[in-house]
């Protein structure tokens, strides 16, 4: 009975908002704080409270991020709206909901985001990429994708990031997958043919996150790199003087610039640690293996021949969710990157198998690799750690 109730608020909630949103559109301005008023009332306890409390500041204060706001807002209105019914209702709202609720059932981790391969074909091959390790002939079909998306959608998972290869090799499959699951929210993850190496030096500079602003752009999302398969370069890693001065730097211009910005390896602290294993994403491959993080490449489970729920509860994604956090300092969350003899263990006790097809890599091949950097970042993140008061 409890749960039909939850439901029954869950549905509630999402028919208010949608008309709310509606509402919004007469004077957005002065009816946004009254939205937020909305919000507060009818929102189920605890449903992401700290984030309600942050907007209802930047709301009053007129902040960055109230800048950001309004521009979603002037944003293209059938954009705009597919944003607010696909991000806000399905993914963040009812399907988080359904998230935890299956959760609860099936005592596996069930993901937000499913990051998916249409295929490993690209028409790069850049030094140090970690798709490249899976060849260019892998597809998966448009029945495949539209199988995963359907079970996703079961389980509660809306939001979907399309990565490679180079995806738009596939864009046929691509558009019309977004077309008939349009009320999920998908991204694409494509290559940059243009990034040379002043780029690289330039892209935590100030005069880089206000050209991409000029540009229109809403969000940012940076990642460091990651030293896997038999070509990895670890001389590409960060220095933990360079990783500091990047986790700096965005903290300085999240404060300033209307851009969310994101740092895939040092935003631990507001997920509650390492995401992988389908406690918040999961990474799907062109041959349709079933992997707890795109650079993670072992598993036990392929969605060929198993449910994604099946998948889910595979010995490798349940070490994930009976490990995970694997380290209390949220500046040190991968298993792999700076805690490797996490993954070392997890890999070997679950039996998972490379699926790097091009050049199968062992996990301690790997685990070896990542020492050096854990060994000599450790100091630099209790520092830092501390330092922030956690």
């Amino acid at each position: 009975m409890a749960n039909l109730v939850e439901k029954a608020k869950i549905a509630a909630m999402s028919v208010s908002l949608t008309k709310a949103w509606q509402y919004l559109d007469k004077d957005p301005e002065n009816n946004i704080p009254k939205l937020m008023d909305m919000v507060d009332k009818v929102a189920p306890e605890g449903w992401y409270e700290s984030q309600r409390e942050a907007f209802r500041k930047a709301i009053a204060d007129k902040t960055n991020w109230y800048e950001l706001m309004m521009k979603v807002w002037n944003l293209d209105p059938g954009v705009r709206n597919a944003f607010f019914k696909n991000f806000i209702v399905n993914a963040s709202l009812s399907g988080s909901a359904r998230q935890e609720e299956v959760k609860a059932q099936e005592g596996c981790n069930v993901p937000w985001v499913i990051l998916l391969d249409p295929t490993s074909a690209c028409n790069m091959h850049c030094t140090g990429c970690w798709a490249a390790e899976y060849g260019n002939r892998l597809n998966l079909t448009f029945e495949e994708l539209d199988s995963i998306v359907t079970q996703g959608k079961e389980l509660g998972t809306y939001m979907y990031i399309f990565t490679g290869g180079e995806p738009l090799v596939r864009k046929k499959d691509v558009i019309a997958l977004c077309e008939k699951h349009s009320d999920c929210e998908f991204l694409n993850f494509t290559n940059g043919t243009l990034i040379d190496e002043a780029f690289c030096q330039d892209v935590t500079s100030e005069e880089f996150f206000d050209m991409i602003i000029d540009a229109g752009a809403l969000f940012v999302w940076f990642f460091h790199y990651m030293p896997v398969g038999s070509g990895a370069a670890p001389q590409l890693l960060p220095s933990p003087e360079q990783r500091e001065k990047v986790y700096r730097k965005i903290r300085e211009y999240r404060s300033t610039k209307s851009i969310f910005s994101m740092d895939f390896q040092n935003d631990a602290e507001y997920v509650g640690g390492c995401i992988a294993g389908g406690r918040r994403y999961l990474h799907i491959n062109a041959k349709g293996d079933v992997e707890p993080c795109v650079f993670i490449h072992y598993s036990n489970a392929n969605i060929r021949e198993c449910s994604l729920l099946d998948a889910l509860k595979s010995p490798i994604f349940m070490a994930y969710h009976d490990g995970q956090p694997f380290n209390k300092n949220m500046l040190r969350p991968c298993p792999m990157l700076e805690n490797p003899e996490k993954l070392r263990a997890m890999v070997k006790e679950t039996h998972a198998v490379s699926t790097d097809y091009e050049s199968p890599e062992s996990v301690d091949t790997l685990c070896d690799r990542c020492r050096p950097y854990a060994e000599n970042w450790k100091p630099e993140a209790d520092r830092l750690w501390e330092q922030c008061g956690k």
